[in-house]
């Protein structure tokens, strides 16, 4: 089965329910883990290389093809290597090595 990057993040991603303060339902907010590809941790959000007015989520910008490997750490792991900034999960990813010509 083949997997987007955006469905790994949502996989990935501990959904939070949260409740308005004029509302008696609830509804899902999802808080997003942060994404490192290559020691390099991705910005959420970034202008789209099509339309610069607008803005794209930056793992989306990550081709898949060109993925080597996908890790995903949560918890007290994910917490103690990137700190307050790991606290909702970290992806790594690993891209494949360009071959020199």
């Amino acid at each position: 089965m083949k997997y987007t990057l955006g469905f790994i993040l949502l996989l990935a991603s501990p959904v939070a329910f949260s409740q308005s303060a004029n509302s008696s339902q609830t509804s899902p907010s999802v808080a997003e883990p942060i994404c490192v590809v290559d020691g390099k941790i991705l910005p959420s959000m970034v202008k789209s290389k099509a339309d610069s007015s607008k803005m794209v989520r930056a793992i989306d910008s990550v081709n898949a093809l060109d993925i080597d490997k996908i890790e995903v750490l949560n918890g007290a792991k994910a917490a103690s290597a990137y700190g307050d900034a790991g606290k909702n999960g970290v992806i790594l990813i690993t891209m494949k090595k360009r071959k020199s010509n």
